[in-house]
Protein backbone atom coordinates (compact mmCIF):
# COMPACT_ATOMS: atom_id res chain seq x y z
CA UNK A 1 0.00 0.00 0.00
CA UNK A 2 3.09 2.39 1.05
CA UNK A 3 6.27 2.46 -0.88
CA UNK A 4 9.30 3.88 0.95
CA UNK A 5 10.47 6.69 -0.94
CA UNK A 6 14.23 7.37 -1.90
CA UNK A 7 13.89 10.60 -0.83
CA UNK A 8 13.51 9.99 2.48
CA UNK A 9 15.77 7.70 3.37
CA UNK A 10 18.45 10.06 1.19
CA UNK A 11 16.74 13.15 3.08
CA UNK A 12 16.94 11.29 6.93
CA UNK A 13 21.07 10.47 5.89
CA UNK A 14 21.94 13.48 4.97
CA UNK A 15 20.87 14.92 8.32
CA UNK A 16 22.33 12.02 10.01
CA UNK A 17 25.71 12.87 8.03
CA UNK A 18 25.54 17.12 8.63
CA UNK A 19 25.07 16.31 12.57
CA UNK A 20 28.06 14.42 12.11
CA UNK A 21 29.95 17.28 10.65
CA UNK A 22 29.00 19.95 12.89
CA UNK A 23 29.68 17.39 15.93
CA UNK A 24 33.22 16.68 14.90
CA UNK A 25 34.11 20.65 13.92
CA UNK A 26 32.90 21.65 17.21
CA UNK A 27 34.60 18.49 18.97
CA UNK A 28 37.77 19.91 16.71
CA UNK A 29 37.35 23.75 17.98
CA UNK A 30 37.34 22.58 21.58
CA UNK A 31 40.44 20.47 21.28
CA UNK A 32 42.38 22.56 19.64
CA UNK A 33 41.38 25.32 22.13
CA UNK A 34 42.54 23.29 25.00
CA UNK A 35 45.81 22.29 23.45
CA UNK A 36 46.61 25.84 22.21
CA UNK A 37 46.33 27.14 26.06
CA UNK A 38 48.20 24.09 27.70
CA UNK A 39 50.78 24.08 25.44
CA UNK A 40 51.19 28.57 26.26
CA UNK A 41 51.10 27.78 29.75
CA UNK A 42 53.62 25.14 29.37
CA UNK A 43 56.00 27.41 27.64
CA UNK A 44 55.24 30.64 29.77
CA UNK A 45 56.22 28.14 32.68
CA UNK A 46 59.54 26.29 31.02
CA UNK A 47 60.79 30.27 30.24
CA UNK A 48 60.01 30.89 33.70
CA UNK A 49 61.79 28.02 34.69
CA UNK A 50 64.69 28.98 32.76
CA UNK A 51 65.24 32.49 33.58
CA UNK A 52 64.55 32.15 37.56
CA UNK A 53 65.26 28.23 38.65
CA UNK A 54 61.56 28.44 40.28
CA UNK A 55 58.63 25.92 39.04
CA UNK A 56 55.56 28.12 39.12
CA UNK A 57 52.92 27.99 36.72
CA UNK A 58 49.58 29.67 35.37
CA UNK A 59 46.56 27.26 33.71
CA UNK A 60 45.58 30.10 32.24
CA UNK A 61 47.39 30.28 28.50
CA UNK A 62 46.02 33.98 27.93
CA UNK A 63 47.49 35.58 30.63
CA UNK A 64 50.78 37.07 30.85
CA UNK A 65 53.66 35.17 32.44
CA UNK A 66 54.59 35.58 35.82
CA UNK A 67 56.79 37.65 37.29
CA UNK A 68 59.99 36.78 38.19
CA UNK A 69 60.10 38.97 41.45
CA UNK A 70 57.53 36.80 43.44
Amino acid sequence: MYEDSGASVAGSLVGVIIIAVVSLLILFVIIRTAVTQGMNAHYKTVRRFQATGEWRYSTDGKSKPLDLEQ
